[in-house]
Order: structure tokens, then C-alpha cells, then sequence
């Protein structure tokens, strides 16, 4: 940082917000903090120390831009809203005063009994990868809230701000993402699938590609990434199937099962055909494919 400030920059934040927060820390650890927050340099320091942090993602700005560390949710209304977030359960809990689970895949967790909160993050998982401008978010959560989980406001509550304070604190935790804009991700596989040129450039290399939410996607199987590799806009499905045998039968891909290389061409003809339409639909669920 001292580096840093020579050259007129001064300290942002971390790429991953909620590395900044001390969510799973001791009561200690976090009253260490406390005396320190005045010092964020050397606040993330100690956070470095206590978490055994090695690798850090930090985001730099130019010094003379004003900085509101504040932690006010009220900036939360001009974002858009997205979670990668998972549920515990395959279906939503309708009863009264259920409790879910939900986690992200950095281990954050959250259990909730709360109407508001589980009808925002099964919104959300319903629409993955799709990112919700934050007033249309508001004003669907409070309708599926009232119609699914009974929701009742008090007299005197302010939903919309306990929904918003939701938000920011569950985006702090991890299981929430806040964006600017929106990338031209499909939601819907199109009857010619076009995936990112660079996601098709590292499948011709690798099992890892990039997907258009700026996330690394670590492909399952030789299927998806041969699909990937195909998905240039100029084949339908039938093509793509036919294509990817082809593939197949070249050696320039080879399935799996197992362990075990699949050699036996019915076999991998079958599960083409069979597996074709699911991977589709997950690649696009993952913001792999373009509109």
C-alpha cells in the first residue's frame, strides 16, 4: 500500500466483499478489530492474519476520490441483484415459520424463517444467473411473500427497508452479488446457442472457461466442453449433436465414464443424445451463453 500511494492510489476494497467482514471469526478476534477499524490498512492486515489469508484480491482507486465506508445500505436501490447461492431443499417450504437453509459456494450459510428473506433468495435462485434491478426485486419479493408465505407487515413497518438492509447484509455475507449493469448473458438456450468467444477459446485447452458473469466455471465432462467449443451461433441442435460425435469419434475429445475413457461409439452416441439438452440448459444457467 505504502508502494501504492506513491503512485497517487489509495486502498478500495477487496474483490470479494465479504472477505472484509468478520463473519465466522471469535468474539476476541472480532474485539481486536473493533480497536483497530479506524486503520483499514492495518485492519485487513490483522484479517490477513487471523484467516490465514495468503492470496489477496484488492482493489485499488485514485486517491482523490471520497470514500463513504460507512456501510449505509441505503446505496443498495441502484444495484442489481444476483445470488449463486443453493437451497438445503429442492422446493420451497410454503408452511409458516419454516426455517431454510442457504448456502454459497464460499461457504457462506444462512437459516431463516424470515417470509421476506426467503422469498427474495428463492426469487433469485429461480432466475440464476439473471440480475434483478433492486426496485423490481423489492416489489416482487413483497407479492410473493404476502401470496406464498402469509406475509402480513406490521403497521408500522418499513418492508422495504428491512428488505434492503436484507440485501446489503447478505451481500456483506457472501451469498448475494451487487452489479452495475447487466452483461448479455441468454437465460434461454436459443434454437443456435452461441457460447462467449472466450469461454470457446479456453475449451479448446481446458475444463476451465470463464463464464459472463466474470466467474471461472470448471466444466464437468469432455460433453460440455465440446458443446462450448460448437456453440458459434452457426448450428442448431441436431448440428451441435452431430458435431460433437464427430468430435468423439476423432479422439479430439474423449468421454468418461468413471475413470475409465468410454471407447465404444453407441455408447457415447447415446449419451449425446440423452445429455445434450440438459447441458444446455445448465451452461445457460451458469452464464455461459450469449443472447
Amino acid at each position: 500500500m505504502e508502494h501504492a500511494q506513491r503512485h497517487e492510489f489509495q486502498f478500495l476494497g477487496e474483490a470479494d466483499f465479504f472477505e472484509m467482514h468478520t463473519g465466522g471469526l471469535t468474539p476476541q478476534a472480532k474485539e481486536v478489530l473493533d480497536k483497530i477499524s479506524d486503520d483499514i490498512i492495518l485492519r485487513e492486515q490483522y484479517l490477513d492474519f487471523m484467516r490465514g489469508r495468503a492470496f489477496r484480491k484488492t482493489l485499488l482507486c485514485h486517491k482523490n476520490v471520497k470514500l463513504d465506508r460507512s456501510g449505509k445500505s441505503v446505496s443498495v436501490r441502484s444495484y442489481y441483484v444476483s445470488s449463486q447461492a443453493q437451497p438445503n431443499s429442492p422446493a420451497p417450504d410454503f408452511s409458516p415459520g419454516a426455517e431454510e437453509t442457504f448456502r454459497s459456494g464460499s461457504g457462506a450459510e444462512i437459516i431463516t424463517a424470515n417470509p421476506l428473506a426467503r422469498a427474495l433468495l428463492w426469487y433469485l435462485i429461480e432466475l440464476q444467473p439473471q440480475r434483478i434491478a433492486c426496485e423490481k426485486l423489492l416489489a416482487e419479493v413483497e407479492s410473493r411473500a404476502r401470496q406464498r408465505l402469509g406475509f402480513v407487515p406490521k403497521p408500522d413497518q418499513d418492508f422495504a427497508s428491512d428488505l434492503v438492509d436484507f440485501v446489503w447484509q447478505t451481500y456483506s455475507a457472501g451469498l448475494l452479488d451487487l452489479h452495475v449493469y447487466v452483461p448479455p448473458f441468454a437465460t434461454k438456450v436459443s434454437e443456435r446457442p452461441v457460447a462467449s468467444p472466450l469461454a470457446r477459446l479456453e475449451a479448446r485447452d481446458s475444463d476451465v472457461i470463464t463464464t459472463l458473469h466474470h466467474r471461472s466455471l470448471r466444466l464437468g465432462d469432455a460433453l460440455q466442453r465440446g458443446l462450448v467449443m460448437l456453440m458459434d451461433g452457426t448450428r442448431d441442435h441436431d448440428a451441435l449433436r452431430r458435431d460433437l460425435l464427430e468430435l468423439f469419434e476423432s479422439g479430439a475429445l474423449t468421454l468418461l465414464d468413471g475413470d475409465k475413457p468410454v471407447s465404444d461409439m453407441q455408447t457415447v452416441e447415446k449419451r449425446v443424445a440423452a445429455e445434450t439438452e440438459d447441458v444446455l440448459g445448465g451452461l445457460a444457467r451458469m452464464a455461459v451463453l450469449m443472447e
